[in-house]
């Protein structure tokens, strides 16, 4: 999400919400709303490069597609 508006500088503490269900997410950051589709994609990995070494973060074979709700 790039949306300026969403300035998290000095936040601390709750910011949103989060709800799931099987195959949906509703999400609530500083009351703008988004909902969410789980859909399932090839496997991916999320890795971190540091300096001297490389850290799998994460394996995943599903990602959530957010639609701003107006």
């Amino acid at each position: 999400m790039q949306d300026p508006s969403l300035d998290f500088d000095g936040d601390s503490g709750v910011i949103g919400t989060i709800k799931s269900s099987d195959n949906s997410l509703h999400l609530d950051i500083k009351g703008q709303l988004y909902d969410g589709s789980v859909l399932p994609c090839n496997t991916m990995m999320v890795v971190d490069v540091g300096p001297s070494e490389i850290r799998v973060e994460a394996v995943m074979h599903d990602f959530v597609q957010l639609h701003e709700v107006s």
